[in-house]
């Protein structure tokens, strides 16, 4: 379901733990484990946005790593 985001990148899977680390790291998604699986599960974080606001949200994303192909965020 990322191919067509991601599929086309040198490295496809390093771009996918990079953004999901970011969205960690910004509190938007929580990681859950389940015991009987052993599998982490995303879950998104609906409260998010009303618990950052914008300029804090941007001084976040900035400190970010960034990929060479997509830095509309920091334009």
């Amino acid at each position: 379901r990322t191919f067509h985001h991601y599929g086309k990148l040198k490295n496809p899977h390093a771009a996918v733990v990079r953004d999901l680390t970011a969205l960690l790291n910004l509190g938007a998604v929580r990681p859950e484990l389940d015991e009987n699986s052993k599998v982490i599960i995303l879950s998104i974080r609906l409260e998010w946005p009303t618990e950052i606001t914008e300029t804090k949200f941007f001084e976040r994303v900035k400190e970010l790593p960034t990929a060479k192909t997509s830095s509309f965020l920091l334009d």
